[in-house]
């Protein structure tokens, strides 16, 4: 497969597997492809973009086999950083389908060594209860739309912010029915439209 662009296979109903062999694709690449269940990165892909399996909600496995940038686990896909650190690039639609509907260090230890999220990466998750980022000490900002809802709105959402958090973007948790969220951070900027069109916001 050739390098894929913005929305290139968007919504292809019959598409169930792929073999990414390029080294980058484009933001939203694979938007709302329902029935896509793997993806195998090749070695020589270097960036997937913003929110590039958004509405996959069948997607369980992405694999990295000799990839030294990414690395995918629990429906998690992360990418190394030049300083150790890593960057949470997307939450997969399909992580808590089969139970498993909190992310926290227990069930996700890589989530210590988180230093950056990508924009919109744990958007549209309707299966996510709780998002527990205590003693994530390294992630200093949730983004625009970092945990928003978008087209699968959440009942309910927990979410636990780490006291090293210092930025909250557009949009980060909108779209929600419910969203509480606990902010033990000092100081910490929060966009005014960090709960847009979400009924009600718990913040702490």
């Amino acid at each position: 497969v050739e390098t894929v662009t913005m929305h290139t296979v968007k919504s292809l109903p019959s598409m169930d597997e792929t073999d990414l062999g390029d080294d980058r694709i484009k933001n939203g690449a694979f938007y709302s492809c329902e029935r896509l269940r793997q993806v195998n990165l090749g070695v020589a892909m270097e960036d997937v973009g913003v929110a590039p399996f958004l509405g996959c909600y069948a997607l369980e496995e992405i694999g990295c086999d000799g990839n030294s940038t990414f690395s995918c686990v629990n429906n998690i896909l992360y990418a190394a950083k030049a300083d150790g650190t890593k960057k949470l690039v997307q939450v997969l639609g399909s992580r808590g389908k089969d139970g498993g509907n909190a992310i926290n260090l227990t069930a996700d230890p890589g989530l210590a060594t988180v230093s950056e999220m990508e924009q919109g990466a744990i958007m549209d998750c309707p299966y996510l209860f709780n998002v527990d980022f205590t003693n994530a000490n390294n992630l200093r900002e949730i983004p625009d739309d970092g945990m928003r809802a978008s087209g699968s709105a959440h009942n309910y959402l927990d979410v636990i912010l780490p006291s090293s958090i210092r930025e909250i973007g557009h949009r980060a948790f909108g779209d929600m029915e419910t969203v509480k969220v606990t902010i033990y951070g000092n100081e910490v900027s929060l966009a005014s439209d960090a709960f847009d069109n979400t009924t009600t916001a718990i913040v702490y």
